[in-house]
């Protein structure tokens, strides 16, 4: 399930110097690793982070599966960015979707969640989009929120300045460094917004794999 397609395809990027990566075609059977990764309960992330003004669950719903295992997709990723992987997030997915509701009509004039990680950045695209992929901001240029990320995600277009945009594409995978880079998705229309929260297929979800590395 986890054998990476023998025909993938590498470009290769610098932005702002440092290098980053788009590889196509990724893995071999990406609507197995689909059903594997999305096809279960997965459950909302930091339900407790800002107490009562936590809005997942209400406003949206940000979702994240763990599971510790290493897979060829790692060794791959560590020998394009150098880096070694950290094994605490072995496997982890980002799911996400919206309530339609005036609160996310900001995704018009307002950014999700810009932050850094640690190090390098793979995210692994599973929905037929290409509008709503990964943004990249300025890193001496920008005005990170300093509440949770579940109590007041939208950031206005004026705090940040984009760099890039990862234009997002089915079993696409993208790298690069989380450390240098405010990053964050792209919300750039409304295909993820619902009316309510019910149980929904899997890809009515903005449906993610991501690697973190050192």
């Amino acid at each position: 399930m986890w054998e990476l397609n023998p025909d993938l395809k590498i470009e290769t990027l610098l932005i702002n110097d440092s290098p980053a990566y788009v590889v196509d075609n990724f893995y071999e059977t990406p609507h197995q690793v689909a059903r594997y990764l999305f096809n279960r309960n997965t459950p909302l992330y930091k339900m407790y982070e800002g107490g009562s003004n936590n809005r997942n669950g209400i406003d949206f719903e940000d979702r994240v599966f763990r599971e510790q295992k290493l897979t060829p997709a790692h060794a791959f990723i560590e020998t394009l960015c150098g880096r070694k992987p950290f094994e605490e997030c072995s496997i982890s997915t980002n799911q996400h979707r919206f309530k339609c509701n005036n609160y996310n009509r900001k995704y018009k004039t307002h950014y999700w969640w810009a932050h850094l990680d640690g190090g390098y950045n793979g995210i692994v695209y599973f929905n037929h989009d290409n509008v709503n992929g990964t943004n990249l901001y300025h890193n001496h240029s920008h005005q990170l929120p300093e509440n949770e990320e579940g109590t007041d995600p939208w950031i206005p277009k004026s705090h940040l300045k984009l760099v890039h945009h990862f234009e997002p594409k089915f079993n696409r995978l993208v790298l690069f460094d989380g450390s240098i880079f405010p990053h964050g998705m792209a919300i750039n229309n409304d295909r993820y917004h619902c009316k309510r929260f019910v149980t929904a297929p899997w890809n009515t979800y903005r449906s993610n794999q991501v690697f973190f590395y050192k």
